[in-house]
């Protein structure tokens, strides 16, 4: 927990300390009380110069934990003590600053940052001494946490002619404490943790008497020169949850500031005035929207709200944290808003954990249902854990006086009515006072302990034990004045109050008309019961089909969301007004122009237009309501304003002095004599079911709807679409009266179970793409539902495009032509800026440098150290290996391992080096990194686009590419002649903190993947201008649906609006609230809808997090659906959907989270996966933070500590698991966001993102223990029982597994078509009786076939092809990889000059590569192989060879195919697995082939990938990385200069259990290897089953017969479910020491890029969630909290235990 080393300096000298400036010096001085102290001096140059001291923060690895700082410091001048200023400020008095703790960090990525984290906490100067107290608590931001982070503490703003001395320096690990909040709350120690919350305007100090009397103290503000200064302390932002309570007590005193005299203050204010009392705040700042700020008064009441002026007041106050305040990332409370004439001093403040009595089913004191467990024996006379006793006291039966009860043993009767023990003090008249609960019995119950904490502390952890006779306890003895009482009530609850009471737990509110339509009669269990069975059988009411039945959006143009309807249709509406808000000024498409056409001589009529075309025609008096303006005939206006929605409401013009002037929404209306609009249709006359008003209120009369649609013959002759631009449709009714058509978007039904036929093809195909496809994509949801169509304007997503995409000028600008994004590559950003802020040298440990490659003869070399010139020549000729990139070369300089000459650290910033022909000049590390600037050309975000705009000069940052067609923007660090001096001379700290708001492609001239683009930029439409098809299309698409994706109802009414992208509707948050109060209030399916709303509380997500505009409705409500949904289902199922969920990745920010190889890989950048998900899915949604018991208690060690559920080294490990997670592509019929991503389906999993190395549980063991290996799946698994299926359709590529992007449109490829005689084909096409195929979406054979023709050669299969158009896709079962095995043979992907690796023989992982000789160089492939990119094993590539007449070969390159289907080949040459082991003992996969050209860099030497391992003991150990090191394993491993020891391995297996095991128990804890079903072996493979009588059933290999390591034992679980398990362990040895040893890890995901595919990332997901499910903490951590939302706030453990 000592963070820092050496802080007391009792080393004697300055060991782990080091300096901040290489002038300082440290000397060893006399320290605080006696001891040492460590001085710095000779301060030169800056005053920052001061000691430091590098920290080692890996174990401290969660976002936001919090650390302590604190040490005792003065400072000296020529050696003698001089007092100075704490607050920096004119408080000063004149004296020099204080120093000040700062935590100084690098991100990884080579950005520094310096946080302010300790001060001086009080006024007191020691003048004997003259040292002061200096402390702080900082919560540590997510960019210093993890391994390798570069943290430094630094002591900083002394003036630099004094001299600095520090003792009884410390930095802590606070561990969270929720219960308490605030630390050091009764200032024990000092000021310790204390601070002013404006240190230059108001002083602290610590004041005497405290609270607590005359040696006590507390803390006192004065010198306040406003109301809001004060006091304050940061709290832990991690115990901010939402929905969690917490209470506020202190005690506060105010004094005159100028006598220090008690003052008064007025109670019973609560709001800022000069006698307002104290108060507490709290304050959230850094939240995702705006800073939160609660302010809290006394809630004392009734006598004790009084001042006292001259004593201490009690405070207290009650708060709920709600979701704005759950997301702040800093929180601190606050004393301040008082008079700032008077001084405030508090004591004992504290915030805590906030308990309620619980209430019940029914008014009672408890559960209603009694305990049903049986009483046990009398006590007996001999000894027991209890003292026995004789004599059973009963409550009295007069209720109105209590009897009296001693301490000690006692004997309890149960109560038939209620019965309270209660502690109180007797006062000297005899009246009682402080009467608190300590147990009740009711109703015949046990006694049990009364709820919240007095019982508990005062009973000291006591439980009742209960007998026959009654419930025992020992009370503990009480003061003189206070004793124990029993006492009696009556309890009478009417039928009515117990059914109200159901009745308000179990719906949104009881109302007299619920309590009257009751039929069920007396409320009991069973009626209760029949209730609850009645509710959850009711259809489910959606929020979302709520909000989309009555989204009725008017919609005259084609949007991506869908199109408007056709006027002859079913539901068309029609309008009396001229003019709708979707023509006015806030249109969002071109300008609208208005024009009333007239001539006084000719016409009648004013003919009104509107684009060209007739909207009605009028009386020739029109005119302004202004009457300053006139209406000009014959000319066009603009119209501005959003036009009033009825006949007569008003619509605006813009005039020629841009105001804009008000018309009346004229009538629609045309004469015989006027002109006739251009399409009339016949209407009915207006009549009840065929034509009525509608939306009356909004519209005063002037809407309607048609039910059953026109028959009007030119209906035929109208078009599909309506666009903007086409005439408007007129209709005129019987009576001579005129309508206008009112297009409206139509939302189509796309259900589960009614999914659009083709997708929404046609539609896409009417509105020319404008439309987007509405296919579903295919998920856990929908999955069963599917269905294969035949249309021929089928669409449907082609999954993510497997594209690349070079950076360059040309790519760059097609990139903005399309998107619209401002993408540059950045240049002008310096090395030194004009403000000498400098970069650090480029030997700082695990720096980034940036180095640009130039011709030798372009620069010349800079003058430096040796040692320091061949270390970075070294990583510079080292990094070229594996970067492409021609233009730039990153490197790293290593923790450890390498070195600099000292000399160069102050001058060596700006470095040129020269190579050979190359020279490589350093540069700043963003230098020619490319950009997306767009949210910098926004109005409000960069300073320089108003500035720029006012003087008339272009835009800074669209200029480059709009004016001067550049890719490339300047940062303007200096002085640019001609430039605008306001636009010039940018400190780069500017760059620094407005930088991380821009999304990064990469290094201009990088190869970066569409994928990796961000969300803005990948859209569709990019990757087709790059090459990719992004849609399929045409007969044999899957199409499905979504749930509760119903169509609108425009007969219910324009109520709600969909965000659409043509929008002119505003304030439309409010639309969910809406919904959901509807729904509450309205909704039949009452309990489904209280059950979702307690579901909602627990997943909660936070608005602001979400990157989707407020007025966005439809998203949010599909993510409550799944508590509406699976309100009565499997909370295994929610849990699945809301880790699916987008808008919940968005809220956690895994969304897109990659894991460390990759972005290593791919942006040579050290991250690692987002941690939060992995936290909050096991603290808030599954187990919580330790081990429970069924009842909700926790778990104690025998310390009586409670047991943590898991460390940090889970919440890191299961955070690799939730990396490769990706929007789904955007799609219609669904509210638009505007881009291509997609937050209404569940993520689909990007493979090349996912992490690839085992995952350690929360159990000991891994994610992935009790799957069968790979290796042990039986031959030919494609036949077997329990093989499955999956349709394609038309489409052969796999969904699943990822084949290369040109095999899509690949004529020549070659497939894998099943035999016309095959048994497999004919389970696939499962034909009806008149033999046409019947195809099903999911196949799973029942039986193992035999095989025909080709499926007796392959290895294999991926696509088979049943009938032509008809693909399905092998989905292998689950099983797992142990990462380290025996035999590892090399494969080669393509060619020799691509990637080389290690492959496991024994699994169907390349290709053949045969030669002629073993000197042939050049290989060629078997013509015999099976379909193109085929997997074989190791053996079969080698027989494939020999039948040729030729052998496997290490080969260069291979012949006679194209090379999109070339794979990784088998070679000959073996392959080293060897481990690399931390100091931590974690280890990292390292593979050493025997040749090879390039390693991919995660299984390098070099990788940082670690994993945590179970050794058996002790493992090697560098003793460069501490005191405890064994050198390597006394040299039988390499030790690594930077660290970690690697070694080589042996693989060891062994039988676990020679006979039957004793128990289930036994084969869970000792196995750990699982097995596929013996059914799906050969016949005779296995034994029959041997029944172990204990509930284990064995199998035995037929082969031995015996126990062996072949066996398979078979057991059920207490959850029921049924485990094979293989009897054998594996271990890793290091080679030469085999004491070192661990367990093999099992990996669903393969180390082979090719092979790590969605399929199995998706296993390893569910099986992350079956832990997670399937812990025992789950039932009781989730009946807790389901019972704090329906009955009470503080349940009983027993009835926690009832429902868990």
């Amino acid at each position: 927990n000592d963070l820092l080393l050496n802080g007391d300096l009792e080393t004697g000298n300055s060991k782990y300390w080091s300096t901040w400036g290489s002038e300082v010096g440290l000397e060893i001085v006399a320290g605080y009380n006696g001891g040492n102290a460590l001085k710095s001096f000779n301060r030169v140059g800056s005053t920052w110069h001061n000691f430091a001291q590098t920290l080692n923060l890996d174990c401290v690895n969660n976002a936001w934990d919090r650390l302590s700082f604190s040490a005792k410091i003065k400072i000296e001048l020529n050696g003698e003590l001089v007092q100075c200023n704490p607050y920096h400020g004119s408080n000063g008095e004149g004296f020099e600053n204080c120093p000040d703790m700062y935590l100084h960090t690098d991100d990884g990525q080579g950005i520094r940052h310096y946080e302010h984290v300790g001060w001086i906490s009080t006024s007191e100067y020691d003048i004997d001494n003259g040292w002061y107290l200096i402390s702080g608590l900082y919560s540590l931001r997510p960019t210093m946490v993890g391994p390798q982070m570069y943290s430094k503490l630094l002591f900083l703003g002394t003036n630099t002619e004094y001299d600095v001395v520090i003792d009884n320096a410390q930095i802590k690990h606070l561990p969270k404490q929720c219960g308490a909040l605030i630390e050091n709350p009764s200032l024990e120690n000092g000021a310790l943790y204390w601070q002013s919350s404006d240190r230059w305007r108001a002083k602290v100090s610590l004041y005497s008497p405290g609270a607590s009397g005359e040696d006590d103290f507390a803390y006192r503000a004065y010198q306040r020169d406003h109301s809001w200064r004060g006091i304050r302390q940061k709290l832990d932002p991690l115990c901010f949850v939402s929905g969690e309570e917490y209470s506020i007590t202190a005690k506060f005193r105010m004094l005159n500031a100028t006598d220090g005299e008690g003052v008064m203050c007025d109670v019973n204010r609560q709001h800022t005035t000069n006698d307002v009392c104290p108060s507490v705040s709290i304050y959230g700042f850094n939240c995702p929207s705006n800073t939160k700020y609660w302010r809290f008064y006394n809630a004392l009441g009734g006598d004790e709200l009084v001042w006292d002026p001259d004593s201490y007041n009690d405070f207290s106050a009650a708060f709920t944290v709600d979701d704005e305040l759950s997301v702040c990332n800093d929180v601190w409370v606050y004393i301040h808003e008082v008079n700032k004439e008077y001084e405030i001093v508090l004591d004992d403040l504290q915030i805590s954990s906030y308990e309620t009595d619980e209430p019940t089913h029914s008014p009672t004191p408890g559960e209603t249902e009694p305990s049903t467990e049986a009483d046990s024996e009398s006590p007996t006379s001999s000894p027991t854990t209890r003292p026995t006793v004789a004599t059973v006291t009963s409550c009295p039966i007069d209720e109105s006086t209590p009897s009296e009860i001693s301490s000690g043993p006692v004997m309890l009767a149960r109560s038939s009515s209620l019965c309270v023990l209660t502690k109180a003090i007797v006062e000297l008249d005899g009246n009682l006072t402080g009467i608190a609960p300590v147990a009740l019995s009711y109703d015949g119950g046990d006694w049990e302990n009364a709820a919240g904490d007095f019982s508990t502390a005062l009973l000291r952890g006591q439980e009742f034990g209960d007998y026959s006779v009654g419930s025992h306890i020992t009370l503990p003895d009480l003061p003189t004045n206070q004793t124990y009482y029993l006492t009696s009530y009556s309890r009478h609850v009417s039928e009515t109050d117990k059914l109200a009471r159901l009745l308000e737990t179990a719906t949104f509110g009881t109302t007299a008309k619920d309590l009257a339509n009751w039929t069920k009669g007396d409320l009991t269990t069973a009626t209760a019961k029949e209730w609850i069975q009645d509710q959850m059988s009711l259809p489910v009411t959606s929020h979302r089909e709520f909000f989309r039945q009555r989204t009725n959006t008017r919609l005259i143009h084609p949007v991506g969301i869908g199109r408007s309807n056709h006027p002859c249709g079913k539901l068309s509406r029609w309008r009396n007004f001229a003019f709708s808000s979707k023509e006015g000024g806030r249109a969002v498409n071109e300008v609208q122009i208005f024009e009333a056409t007239y001539d006084v001589e000719t016409d009648t009529y004013i003919t009104i237009k509107l684009n060209g075309h007739v909207r009605t025609v009028i009386s020739p008096d029109l005119a302004f309501e202004n009457s300053e303006y006139t209406l000009v005939f014959n000319k066009e206006y603009e119209m501005c304003g959003r036009p009033e929605e009825y006949v007569a409401g008003r619509f605006w013009l813009r005039m020629d002095d841009d105001s804009c002037q008000i018309l009346p929404n004229p009538v629609v209306h045309f004469y015989f004599d006027s002109v006739q609009p251009e399409t009339v249709l016949t209407l009915p006359a207006i009549s009840e079911s065929i034509f009525e008003p509608i939306d009356e209120l909004k519209a005063r009369g002037g809407e309607y709807i048609i039910f059953d649609g026109l028959s009007d013959s030119l209906c035929d002759k109208l078009n599909d679409v309506n666009e903007e631009g086409d005439p408007p449709v007129f209709g005129q009714l019987p009576d001579g009266s005129w309508l206008q058509f009112d297009p409206i978007l139509v939302l189509q039904e796309n259900t589960l179970e009614s999914h659009i036929h083709d997708g929404g093809g046609l539609v896409r195909s009417l509105t020319a793409d404008i439309t987007r496809c509405s296919n579903a994509p295919r998920s856990f949801l929908n999955e069963g539902h599917c269905t294969l169509s035949d249309s021929a304007t089928a669409c449907g997503s082609s999954g993510t495009p497997n594209l690349l995409i070079d950076l360059n000028s040309d790519n760059i600008m097609d990139i903005h032509t399309i998107t619209g994004q401002y993408v540059y590559g950045v240049l002008g950003l310096p090395l030194i800026d004009a403000f000498s802020n400098a970069q650090p040298w480029p030997c700082e440990p695990n720096l980034r440098t940036r180095w640009e490659i130039l011709g030798a003869g372009d620069c010349a070399q800079t003058s430096m150290g040796s040692e320091t010139l061949g270390t970075l020549s070294e990583l510079l000729v080292q990094k070229g290996t594996s970067d492409e990139n021609p233009l730039l070369r990153d490197i790293i300089f290593p923790i450890t391992g390498s070195t600099c000459d000292s000399s160069d650290s102050d001058s060596l910033v700006e470095v040129e080096i020269v190579l050979g022909s190359q020279c490589f000049s350093r540069v700043h590390p963003e230098h020619m990194s490319v950009y997306d600037f767009t949210y910098w050309t926004l109005e409000n975000t960069h300073p320089g686009n108003m500035i720029a705009a006012m003087e008339g000069h272009a835009h800074p940052i669209k200029k480059w590419m709009d004016d001067g067609h550049n890719t490339f923007l300047s940062y303007p660090a200096f002085d640019v002649p001609g430039a605008p001096s306001t636009l010039a001379n940018h400190p780069i700290t500017r760059w620094d903190n407005h930088s991380p708001k821009f999304s990064k492609l990469g290094r201009y001239g990088d190869t970066v993947k569409f994928v990796d683009l961000p969300n803005e930029i990948r859209l569709d439409e990019v990757a087709e201008h790059f090459g990719a098809d992004t849609e399929a299309s045409g007969g044999g698409i899957m199409v499905c649906g979504s749930p509760f994706e119903s169509a609108n109802d425009p007969s219910l009414g324009k109520v709600f609006h969909a965000v659409n992208g043509r929008d002119t509707d505003w304030d439309l948050w409010r639309q969910r609230e809406y919904t959901w109060t509807q729904v509450g209030l309205d909704a039949p399916d009452q309990l489904r809808q209280r059950v979702a709303w307690a579901l909602a509380q627990l997943f909660v997500i936070a608005r602001g997090a979400i990157g989707v505009q407020n007025s966005h409705s439809e998203v949010f409500l599909n993510y409550y659906d799944i508590f509406t949904r699976g309100a009565f289902g499997n909370y295994r199922d929610i849990l699945r959907e809301i880790s699916y969920s987008p808008l919940m990745a968005e809220n956690l920010s895994y969304l897109q989270s990659k894991s460390a190889a990759y972005t290593w890989e791919t942006q040579n950048k050290i991250s690692f996966a987002d941690e939060n998900f992995s936290r909050e899915i096991m603290q808030l949604f599954s187990t919580g933070l330790v081990k429970l018991n069924l009842d909700g208690t926790p778990m104690v060690d025998d310390s009586g500590n409670p047991i943590l559920a898991y460390t940090n080294d889970e919440i890191m490990s299961f955070a690799r698991v939730w990396t490769g997670f990706d929007y789904q592509r955007g799609r219609g019929n669904v509210e638009e966001t505007s881009w291509s991503g997609n937050r209404h389906d569940p993520m689909k999993i990007q493979s090349g993102w996912r992490d690839k190395f085992p995952k350690t549980d929360m159990t000991g063991g891994y994610i992935g223990d009790g799957y069968p290996l790979c290796v042990d799946l039986p031959d030919k698994f494609f036949l077997r029982k329990g093989a499955t299926y999956r349709l394609l359709g038309a489409p052969h590529m796999p969904e699943l597994m990822e084949d290369d992007s040109l095999f899509e449109n690949d004529i020549t490829l070659k497939k894998f078509v099943l035999y016309s005689a095959s048994a497999l084909k004919a389970e696939l096409c499962n034909a009806d009786s008149n033999g046409a195929c019947q195809y099903a979406n999911t196949v799973t054979l029942d039986t193992t076939l035999s095989c025909t023709d080709k499926e007796c050669n392959a290895d294999a299969l991926r696509v088979v092809q049943v009938n032509d158009g008809i693909h399905y896709e092998y989905i292998r079962p689950p099983c797992v990889e142990q990462v380290f095995y025996a035999n590892a043979k090399k494969v080669i992907f393509k060619d020799r000059s691509l990637d080389s690796s290690c492959a496991n023989p024994l699994l169907p992982y390349a290709s053949e590569a045969c030669c002629e000789g073993q000197q042939d160089i050049v290989a060629e492939r078997s013509p015999d192989y099976l379909y193109d990119q085929e997997r074989v094993f190791y053996s079969t590539a080698g027989s494939r060879c020999d039948a040729m007449g030729m052998s496997s070969c290490d080969f260069n390159a291979i012949e006679g195919i194209d090379w999109h289907k070339k794979g990784y080949h088998w070679t000959t040459d073996s392959c080293a697995i060897r481990v690399k082991i931390n100091r931590e003992g974690q280890v990292a996969l390292v593979y050493e082939p025997d040749s090879y050209a390039f390693l991919h860099p995660h299984i390098r030497n070099d990788n940082r990938n670690f994993f945590k391992v179970y050794w058996d003991v002790d493992y090697p150990k560098n003793d460069k990385d501490g005191s405890v090191g064994n050198a390597c394993g006394n040299g039988i491993c390499q030790s690594l200069v930077t660290g970690g020891c690697l070694c080589d391995t042996t693989i060891t297996e062994s039988r676990v259990f020679k006979e039957m095991p004793s128990s289930v128990a036994e084969v869970l804890s000792k196995l750990t290897i699982g097995w596929y079903d013996t059914g799906a072996y050969d016949l005779g493979s296995y034994s029959d089953a041997i029944l172990g009588g204990n509930g284990v059933t064995a199998y035995l290999a037929a082969s031995t017969g015996v126990y062996d390591t072949a066996t398979v034992f078979e057991v059920m679980d207490d959850y029921g479910r049924l485990h094979r398990f293989k009897n054998t362990k594996e271990h890793v040895r290091v080679q030469g020491a085999s004491q070192y040893a661990f367990r093999n890890a099992p990996s669903f995901m393969s180390v082979l890029n090719s092979e790590a595919d969605a399929r199995d990332a998706l296993y390893e997901t569910e099986a992350a969630l079956d832990h997670y499910f399937y812990h025992d903490n789950v039932a009781p951590f989730i009946a807790f909290r389901i019972i704090q939302r329906f009955t009470t706030s503080n349940p009983k453990p027993r009835y926690v235990k009832a429902v868990a």
